[in-house]
């Protein structure tokens, strides 16, 4: 078992590290737009040929990958907490509950600037998570397959056509003139225009984005449920007895996704969200991506095993201890970088030059994140978040010991 004297396994920290280093590249491809771009616009990002190539890149190892990992952690995450608490015989779902409501005031805080923002969702599925956490894992298992597998989407789909009705030329008109309006403020706007349209329209069409046959919520809560069993299989804990498994995890994903690619790409062809063969192409694709992001977990797995790709993969590890305060910092400097708030280049650099620009923050971020757990416990947003789980201040500063850092702190 891989651990770190404050008991946290540190191949977790670390997965969780690399999870948010691939979704910064994302969301600096997007250039942190978090919607849909206006009409006529949707190469915003491309000014030559190398951006071109850089959104290939992404849309086929990083977009919706690696945000199906950080899920899947979650998760994890959430049966480690349950778990330890339930071993000490101080029942903590309570106090998770409550953490989630926490979690959703920051998440937010973070929509205001992103509309794309993650945490609320993370939230509200979380309240969900609690009532699965005591039921047998074939319950796990069959929920999850039932949503990888599309049926939310079914339902959805059902729905609108038994009592929807299709957008009308006026919906769509003012659907792509608020995409143009949002555009403009982003690049000239100030902060508090931006704060206005996000806090309220920007959450509601990331709900819709979430929820309607996109799917993206009902996949995330699917993760959370993988991980939940995962943890309760103790699988991370063993994980360098399993190389056999890993190695066909990751060869086996790759090949489902190697065969399901001309399936989706087919069947997404003149994309109509009210089509059952259009419906049936975002699952399929789904489940591509999800063998893709086991693939990639697999081969994170299998070098962690190593001693020298472990030191290099263990740069991540106070990256992802701090991944409250990592997330909502690459979200702000992005924003900045793209924003009218300030430098406001969203749509004058291509996605190549973006990207760069993500490493650097990245790269800043977990120095960052190693000198400052030298001297505290948690990252800044994560002190303030455990601290208001138990309605107290939690100890931040590490104890000194001998001169130096005691490392049972």
């Amino acid at each position: 078992m891989v651990q770190a004297s404050d008991d946290r396994i540190h191949v977790i920290d670390a997965l969780r590290g690399f999870a948010l280093w691939g979704i910064v590249i994302v969301h600096m491809v997007e250039q942190f737009l978090g919607g849909y771009p206006p009409p006529g616009m949707g190469d915003y990002a491309v000014h030559a040929p190398i951006d071109l190539q850089v959104k290939a890149v992404n849309r086929a190892i990083f977009l919706s990958k690696f945000f199906t990992i950080f899920s899947l952690l979650f998760g994890l995450s959430f049966f480690i907490q349950m778990d330890r608490a339930g071993r000490r015989g101080q029942p903590f779902a309570g106090k998770f509950l409550w953490r989630l409501v926490l979690l959703f005031f920051i998440g937010v805080f973070h929509n205001l600037f992103f509309r794309g923002d993650i945490l609320t969702v993370y939230a509200l599925l979380g309240f969900v998570l609690v009532v699965f956490y005591r039921l047998p894992s074939w319950v796990i298992l069959l929920t999850a397959s039932g949503i990888i597998l599309g049926l939310p989407r079914y339902l959805v789909l059902w729905a609108k056509l038994r009592w929807g009705s299709a957008m009308s030329m006026g919906e769509r008109a003012i659907f792509e003139a608020a995409n143009t309006h949002y555009f403009q403020v982003a690049k000239n706007g100030g902060l508090f225009d931006i704060f206005a349209l996000n806090i309220w329209d920007g959450w509601l069409g990331k709900m819709a984005f979430q929820f309607d046959i996109f799917g993206r919520g009902y996949l995330t809560f699917a993760m959370f449920l993988l991980g939940l069993w995962l943890g309760r299989n103790g699988f991370f804990e063993q994980f360098s007895r399993r190389k056999h498994t890993l190695y066909a995890v990751f060869v086996g994903g790759l090949l489902v996704a190697y065969f399901l690619f001309p399936v989706h790409t087919t069947l997404l062809k003149g994309f109509d969200g009210r089509s059952w063969r259009t419906i049936i192409g975002l699952t399929i694709q789904d489940i591509s991506n999800l063998s893709i992001s086991s693939s990639i977990v697999s081969a994170f797995l299998i070098l962690f095993t190593y001693s020298v790709p472990r030191k290099f993969l263990g740069v991540f590890e106070p990256y992802g201890r701090m991944a409250l305060s990592n997330y909502i910092g690459q979200t702000i400097a992005g924003t900045f970088v793209f924003f009218g708030w300030g430098l406001g280049l969203i749509g004058s650099i291509g996605a190549g030059s973006a990207v760069l620009i993500g490493q650097g923050i990245t790269a800043l971020q977990i120095v960052a994140s190693k000198i400052w757990l030298r001297y505290f416990r948690y990252g800044p947003l994560e002190w303030l978040w455990r601290s208001g789980t138990y309605l107290k201040w939690q100890p931040l500063k590490k104890k000194q010991a001998g001169g130096g850092i005691s490392e049972r702190d």
